[in-house]
């Protein structure tokens, strides 16, 4: 069985790409103070309609007491 060679420059170039994926959408986070999904997209709207904290909402109305 042959050995495939590996292909550092390959490697490095997933790995960059990687971490600036990362970076725009910690970004986006950031900025725009939402979440990376829907659902805590919504909750964030919801919690701020209520006047209350998203720990809060998420603890008595998502997860439960």
């Amino acid at each position: 069985m042959k050995k495939k060679k590996i292909n550092w420059a390959n490697i490095a170039y997933k790995t960059l790409m990687s971490f600036i994926g990362v970076a725009i959408l910690s970004m986006g986070t950031t900025f725009l103070r939402g979440g990376l999904d829907p659902f805590t997209a919504m909750n964030t709207g919801i919690s701020n309609k209520l006047g209350i904290g998203l720990g809060d909402f998420h603890f008595y109305f998502v997860a439960g007491p």
